[in-house]
């Protein structure tokens, strides 16, 4: 009886590619395969989230649009809004921090810091602001100057590098008002 293992050709090795990690001296064989992996655009690898936080978690959020300011805050499981000192629905409140949790960036520009004038970033007037338990610095998305000829605008994720480009979802919470929250009380003087 012949043995079959006589016919079996032997694996071919895989084809290697050398690489070099910057903070190391070794020089690497690595499979072509997996570097295949490493090769892909920069931009699907990002998050496209905005902010990253549970409703439960938010605690105030800030929204400064064309020099105007609300402020949404939690205090003993009761939302209020200042400056108009009026209390407001938890499910309305609740729903608006879902639809912010879920604004997600449509595209990331790599840009220049003497670029971001041109994007309306290099001095934002408009931002989001959202704190959340167990973090003392708020969460911060600057918008910038709507996309030429859309809805859609530019924006800058307060630590992360690249200008995005986000729908026109991230503007309409910007317009939210204290009144579109439901004030479940009259306003107090």
């Amino acid at each position: 009886e012949a043995d079959a293992s006589k016919d079996e050709q032997p694996e071919e090795p895989p084809a290697l590619a050398y690489a070099k990690r910057s903070d190391e001296a070794f020089l690497y064989a690595v499979n072509q395969e997996d570097v295949k992996a490493l090769l892909r655009d920069p931009g699907s690898l990002r998050t496209r989230a905005c902010f990253d936080y549970f409703t439960t978690q938010a605690t105030k959020v800030q929204l400064i649009r064309q020099g105007s300011e609300l402020v949404l805050e939690k205090a003993e499981d009761q939302w209020k809004a200042s400056p108009a000192n009026v209390t407001l629905e938890t499910s309305k409140v609740e729903d608006f921090l879902d639809k912010l949790a879920g604004v997600r960036v449509s595209g990331f520009l790599e840009v220049e810091e003497s670029e971001l004038a041109h994007y309306g970033l290099e001095q934002p007037a408009e931002s989001i602001q959202v704190w959340v338990e167990g973090q003392e610095q708020p969460q911060r998305l600057w918008l910038g100057s709507a996309l030429e000829g859309s809805t859609s605008r530019y924006g800058r994720i307060e630590g992360r590098q690249p200008v995005v480009e986000l729908s026109a979802t991230a503007g309409e919470l910007l317009a939210t008002t204290a009144e579109q929250l439901g004030p479940t009380g009259s306003v107090s003087h």
